[in-house]
């Protein structure tokens, strides 16, 4: 204490502690703007990675887009040719001038189909990891979660139809009556020995026949199919048009 007092005695007499005030404060003021600085540097340099990461996401989502619209409009002209070749085979068949084994791979052609898998990992990754937020053009982020919402719901009736393209294949009939080994790929495993085993029922010259109109009953669900699926397809790119214009003038600015 006694050694307090001598200092303030002293500070009192040279005027030395509005010295030392005025230090420690000027100590405190450099030590608050510094720390504001650092501050403002930490936010603009979040700020600077958020719209760079937005960026980065506008960018990959009008690639995502880019591609499955590719796609669609590579998987409805293979459906086209699909309904073009189920409509040929049913007169074909009217007409009785192929042979089985022609009706049969037409067939396999006819049912084939693509499965559409849209990209959709960037939006997922841009959700799931909370990103979402960092999204600020409010319309363009809205149009995103309709129209990836809206997708789901179209996906979900394109593999319906599928299934019940698939279904309709073994309501065809027994394989061995129907003739299965006439198709390309079991004659590549199935020699004449075996081959000459099995039923050999020539029901596509028979109208009257079960298989026949089964054929007939299966190629109508096939042409009525994939039109459903080209239908949800349309939709489809039709819901993507909105987010896709976005996408290009938010990509666009940002060059």
């Amino acid at each position: 204490m006694n050694i307090f007092r001598k200092l303030r005695k002293q500070f009192a007499v040279d005027n030395q502690f509005l010295k030392y005030a005025r230090y420690a404060f000027g100590e405190i003021f450099l030590i608050v703007i510094g720390i504001f600085i650092a501050l403002q540097l930490n936010n603009w340099n979040d700020h600077r990675k958020n719209r760079e990461l937005e960026a980065s996401y506008y960018n990959r989502i009008l690639d995502d887009f880019k591609m499955d619209r590719a796609v669609i409009n590579t998987m409805m002209g293979r459906i086209d040719k699909r309904v073009e070749t189920s409509r040929t085979l049913l007169l074909e068949l009217d007409q009785q001038s192929k042979t089985k084994y022609y009706i049969l791979n037409g067939l396999l052609k006819a049912s084939r189909s693509d499965m559409f898998v849209p990209l959709k990992n960037t939006f997922t990754d841009l959700t799931s990891s909370g990103n979402l937020n960092i999204l600020k053009d409010i319309e363009l982020k809205n149009s995103l979660i309709k129209y990836y919402s809206d997708l789901e719901n179209k996906l979900l009736h394109i593999k319906k139809n599928r299934e019940k393209m698939v279904s309709g294949q073994y309501a065809l009939g027994p394989v061995t009556q129907i003739g299965i080994y006439e198709f390309d790929y079991m004659q590549s495993v199935l020699d004449k020995e075996i081959i000459d085993t099995l039923a050999h029922v020539d029901w596509h010259k028979d109208p009257e026949s079960e298989y026949y109109v089964n054929y007939q009953n299966f190629m109508i669900l096939n042409i009525a199919m994939n039109i459903r699926i080209k239908n949800h397809l349309q939709i489809i790119d039709q819901k993507m048009e909105l987010p896709f214009q976005l996408l290009i003038k938010k990509v666009n600015e940002k060059e």
